[in-house]
């Protein structure tokens, strides 16, 4: 006869615990918004800027920090995108500090280096503002750089790598890859964004004084892994 009661007493603590996750998540009680709020509408794209991500999630977040550090963080509203890679995220929008809209990343699409999504930040809103925002987020591709390894190192040479991805493809994304030692790596693999272009910088710096710089562009298709023959003004 004394099982009932641990019986209902585990089965209440199950559910306290599945409710305490779901609100950790913030996405199954996540109440929508009524009346007068803020708007955030538009478009993620991918590829060149021309076709739409589909079934992507969006979170509106807005968060206070202090010297860099957060000290408060909620997610305000959350949603996905449609077939025309269409998005419409409404919450209210009633306290100083800042927004912003994050974007969930999976394998298909470039990741940033340092980080799992996709952001951009939002101005300082009312609960009337009205936003439009588009956001390209490319697909993910390899690029290999090649080059003869340098058996006598006299200089020092840098390679720049740069593509753009963000709202309007006003963002960039990018590597910084550096030789100044006799035994220098021949060979690195990195991720790039797909069917944009990617500029190369190449610049040998003599002393001071010196640089001489080199450029190119290139595009690399989806789903493919390019190899890129480096060279440098010696």
């Amino acid at each position: 006869m004394m099982c009932r009661p641990v019986l209902s007493f585990l089965i209440l603590v199950i559910f306290l615990s599945t409710f305490i996750s779901c609100e950790i998540r913030e996405t199954i009680f996540k109440p929508e918004c009524k009346g007068d709020c803020a708007v955030v509408v538009g478009h993620i794209f991918t590829g060149d800027g021309n076709e739409p991500v589909k079934n992507v999630t969006l979170k509106v977040r807005w968060y206070d920090y202090v010297v860099g550090n957060f000290i408060k963080s909620k997610i305000l509203a959350i949603t996905k995108t449609d077939d025309s890679g269409s998005y419409l995220l409404k919450f209210k929008a009633e306290n100083e500090g800042h927004y912003e809209v994050i974007i969930e990343n999976n394998e298909d699409y470039f990741k940033l280096p340092d980080k799992d999504f996709h952001q951009f930040s939002l101005p300082q809103l009312n609960n009337d503002s009205i936003l439009v925002i588009d956001y390209v987020m490319p697909y993910n591709t390899k690029l290999i750089i090649e080059f003869e390894e340098f058996e006598n190192v006299e200089n020092y040479y840098l390679l720049s790598i740069l593509f753009p991805l963000g709202v309007n493809f006003e963002h960039a994304s990018g590597y910084s890859l550096s030789w100044s030692s006799s035994k220098s790596e021949f060979m690195h693999k990195i991720d790039v964004a797909a069917e944009v272009p990617i500029f190369l910088v190449k610049t040998t710096v003599i002393n001071d004084s010196t640089y001489i710089y080199d450029y190119d562009t290139i595009s690399v298709p989806r789903h493919e892994t390019q190899k890129y023959n480096l060279e440098f003004d010696q």
